[in-house]
């Protein structure tokens, strides 16, 4: 493995000295030689610094920062005795320090400004320090953890939720009110883990990437960098998808395979997805309806028209009818059976122009009507369909849909790669180490 000026262990060994340090200096304090410490010491300097442009324009949250202060008086975080928040500055740096382990880069959250030299000067040598290095080092620290909560949440590059979104309070979790409680927290690694996404393939490619950038780091176990960069890109992609408990229905493209997930058991299906011409987008939606349609007039039912020859040669008016799952999205696609056995013996089924097909709905279309609540309606579904009518179902419990795009999955322990078909994890990958004032700026 390559070894990294950050690495985590390196990272860890030096804060645990400083650690030491710090603990010793903040119980002499509490024992009265830094009783002239007040919370309320940097009052008036960070409050300054955030009502001025020049004093957040390095700021990648200044908004958030701006809340989070405002919420407590302007008092600093990081370098206070106050109970609850001492020795909490050096297990933050610790874990920005060890960001490797998250598939994330250190370059990212104020390195040159957040060092253990200058937080060691502002401990040791409070009065030879001014207050305006010491709130700016507090802010730029309180901003370092608000972007980290981001990336692990929300992830780095969020199509989605950019980071001017999240600054302006959207999305599910508000950063300054995270923050304020996890500063509370004796734990505040923990604390700040908790954030991340809990689907078991994120968590599995995690604990992967946390053995070999943190566990096993200058040990003599080899891991080509690719595989490092392949596993945190597709981190970052199941960040985006924000997949929490089931049931919810997964379409995974490189892998050609659509999941259920329900509480203690998962269904999987083979599909086909758009070709590299007409790529399949990722997404998330919501699964409303069950749609079959006289097989005649299911292509006229797409969002995306398709030239079917295979479903549609031979039609006869008896021929049953086909479902069509219905869900909501922004983007113009659909997902229905196309019957055509022979695209679905292929190890490559990009084939269409962006629309999803399954071979068997009726399969799926029963685990989803099981979901549902009052009476079964899968009777009457499946008559209507095999004398080929047009019934519209939809459903009382709307179902989570994501579609996503890992080329990496964890398997019994060990790393899984798939075909990069569209060509999009070098694009990615390269956003992804880049610095983030570049990445802000083409947001």
């Amino acid at each position: 493995m390559k070894k990294s000026s950050n690495n985590c262990l390196a990272g860890a060994l030096t804060s645990i000295g400083y650690a030491l340090t710090f603990a010793s200096l903040f119980c002499f304090a509490c024992q009265g030689a830094m009783a002239q410490t007040s919370k309320d010491e940097l009052t008036g300097t960070i409050s300054k610094q955030l009502r001025y442009p020049s004093g957040t324009r390095s700021l990648y949250f200044p908004l958030t920062v701006k809340r989070f202060y405002s919420n407590r008086d302007y008092r600093q975080v990081w370098l206070t005795p106050e109970r609850g928040e001492t020795g909490q500055a050096w297990q933050a740096m610790m874990l920005l320090d060890c960001v490797l382990q998250y598939g994330l880069s250190h370059k990212d959250y104020h390195p040159a400004a957040l060092t253990y030299d200058e937080l060691r000067a502002i401990v040791e040598k409070r009065g030879t320090v001014s207050a305006e290095k010491k709130a700016e080092f507090d802010i730029l620290l309180t901003d370092a953890m608000l972007t980290l909560l981001d990336h692990l949440h929300y992830g780095k590059l969020n199509p989605e939720l950019t980071t001017r979104a999240v600054d302006a309070g959207q999305g599910d979790l508000r950063l300054d009110t995270v923050l304020s409680t996890i500063i509370k927290q004796a734990d505040l690694v923990q604390a700040v883990e908790a954030v991340q996404p809990k689907s078991k393939a994120y968590q599995s490619l995690q604990y992967w990437m946390y053995k070999w950038k943190g566990l096993y780091t200058g040990d003599c176990y080899e891991v080509p960098e690719e595989q490092v960069r392949k596993v945190a890109i597709n981190m970052e992609r199941l960040r985006w998808a924000n997949i929490s408990d089931g049931p919810y229905i997964q379409v995974n493209i490189p892998t050609f395979t659509l999941s259920i997930f329900l509480k203690d058991t998962t269904y999987r299906y083979p599909v086909i997805v758009g070709n590299k011409a007409h790529p399949t987008p990722l997404l998330a939606g919501t699964l409303t309806g069950i749609h079959a349609h006289p097989a005649a007039t299911l292509t006229r039912s797409l969002r995306i028209s398709e030239e079917l020859p295979l479903v549609q040669l031979n039609l006869k008016p008896n021929l049953r009818s086909q479902l069509e799952f219905v869900f909501v999205s922004k983007y113009p696609v659909s997902m229905a059976e196309f019957n055509a056995p022979e695209w679905y013996n292929k190890a490559l089924r990009a084939v269409t122009k962006g629309n999803i097909g399954i071979a068997n709905g009726a399969d799926l279309a029963s685990e989803i009507l099981k979901l549902q609540p009052g009476a079964n309606q899968l009777p009457a579904l499946r008559r209507g369909v095999r004398a080929g009518q047009e019934i519209n179902i939809p459903l009382k419990r709307s179902i989570p849909f994501k579609v996503t795009y890992l080329t990496c999955l964890i398997k019994d322990g060990q790393l899984n790669t798939f075909d990069d078909i569209y060509q999009l994890d070098g694009q990615l990958e390269q956003a992804l180490y880049h610095d983030l004032p570049d990445i802000m700026t083409n947001k």
